[in-house]
């Protein structure tokens, strides 16, 4: 190791071979040797075995290859149909189930016109920059009424193009591309067809509203949103951001339809369900799987239960499953001059709202609180709702 030339950042790795290559072989490979996605997430992996066919994400087109071997989270793969039996080294993010790029491409060539104005839809759906296909094609030039017959005409031809993606390419990988070198994007379209159709109609009515404050900010908090659930993950995050009150709007259509009448926004509310619709099959992707966070509220107290309870408000209204405090006691809060403030604990129920029209649960954070009254005394407790976040509910309940 010693004898390497370190300012070439060599990178050493050790494949167990097949076929003609020893099991012991030892590659010598400089990292610009080694290709991978950029627009791929680092941790996706297709776990491939050695001699599976798969594909790969390549400077033209996307080229079948054989697994040969993998270390370190490196493929070595070889071309198949390559007459010189050519090798290359491709990060994990970068090799793809296989299928027939050739195949893509002609089906891509023929029904890119009728799904071109459905980039921007799956775009958002996946919190990715748009295709950069045009997203629209010449639809600008119509009227609203136009676009939307239009699109309504393109949905048998949209089926078909599904049908022909399915008998036609075995495997439809997301290859995390643009949509000429992504099965996915086409698949997605075609299978959700309907859904699509109705979030290109909302994206095409919220153009008229992108200028208004208003609008634009709940805009951003929903996409917000969604980032933070597509980006979940309980290996390396605590929380999934469902204290978001984007969150329950986007689940429960009835306290959406409140919030905007309340706010006399009803105007915006096509265009506001076209941005909701990701982020609730985000959730109800990811939502089932998570759990309040149960281990950090193990102290019970009957009577302090009994005040976060009446907190809520209507009791009678939520099925309770569980009350409990944070341990450790009492939490001091001082002013600037070191003054005790109030003192306060942490609570939490864990409860479902029976009048809901979602399937979830709430973790509703309620602390128990006493003022200071002076002379090292305070004030009798009281239950003070602090927030909540939607989690799963109790398997079977």
């Amino acid at each position: 190791m010693k004898n390497l030339n370190l300012l070439h950042f060599c990178l050493i790795v050790l494949l167990l071979g097949i076929g003609t290559v020893s099991a012991q072989e030892a590659f010598v490979i400089s990292p610009s040797d080694v290709k991978g996605n950029r627009n791929a997430p680092a941790n996706y992996d297709g776990n491939f075995k050695p001699g599976a066919m798969a594909t790969v994400s390549g400077t033209i087109g996307m080229p079948a290859v054989r697994i040969v071997a993998k270390s370190g989270g490196i493929y070595k793969v070889q071309f198949v149909g390559d007459s010189q039996q050519r090798f290359g080294y491709y990060r994990a993010n970068a090799v793809y189930p296989y299928f027939d790029f050739d195949e893509y491409d002609r089906i891509f060539d023929e029904y890119e016109r009728v799904v071109d104005p459905f980039f921007d839809c799956y775009a958002q759906k996946h919190n990715i920059t748009a295709s950069g296909f045009g997203t629209d094609g010449n639809y600008n030039d119509l009227t609203a009424e136009q676009f939307k017959e239009n699109l309504q005409l393109s949905m048998p031809m949209i089926a078909q193009l599904e049908r022909e993606l399915k008998s036609k390419l075995t495997a439809r990988p997301n290859t995390f591309m643009h949509a000429n070198w992504n099965p996915d994007y086409l698949e997605d379209i075609a299978t959700n067809r309907e859904a699509y159709l109705q979030c290109a109609l909302a994206l095409r009515e919220s153009k008229k509203f992108n200028s208004n404050p208003w609008f634009s900010t709940h805009r951003d908090g929903i996409r917000q949103a969604l980032k933070d659930v597509n980006e979940y993950d309980p290996a390396t995050k605590l929380t999934m951001g469902t204290d978001s009150k984007y969150v329950l709007f986007a689940v429960s259509p009835k306290a959406r339809t409140k919030w905007l009448t309340d706010a006399k926004a009803l105007d915006f509310k096509t265009a506001l369900d076209a941005e909701f619709a990701p982020l609730a099959e985000a959730l109800n992707k990811k939502l089932p799987d998570y759990p309040p966070p149960l281990k950090s509220y193990s102290l019970r107290s009957p009577g302090e239960e009994a005040m976060m309870k009446r907190a809520l408000g209507n009791a009678a209204r939520y099925k309770i499953f569980s009350g409990r405090l944070q341990p450790g006691g009492w939490k001091i809060e001082t002013n600037s001059l070191g003054i005790p403030k109030s003192r306060y604990k942490y609570g939490m129920l864990y409860v479902r709202d029976t009048e809901a029209d979602h399937p979830y649960c709430h973790a509703a954070f309620v602390n128990i609180v006493q003022n200071y009254a002076g002379g090292g005394t305070y004030a009798a407790s009281r239950a003070v709702f602090a927030g909540e976040s939607l989690v799963a509910c109790p398997a079977g309940k």
